[in-house]
């Protein structure tokens, strides 16, 4: 079953995002070295 779910909603469930911040995720958002995912434009346009 994990499989065949989708990135989207594998970060979505994982990170605890919501829907308009991974839609607003870039390349360069992602560090894999450091596991650090920069979330921009969250609500109340807070970076986190």
């Amino acid at each position: 079953m994990v499989e065949d779910m989708p990135t989207l909603f594998r970060i979505l469930y994982c990170c605890g995002l919501r829907p308009g911040e991974v839609l607003h995720l870039e390349v360069g958002d992602v560090d894999l070295k450091k596991g650090v995912l920069l979330v921009r434009a969250s609500k109340n346009d807070n970076d986190r």
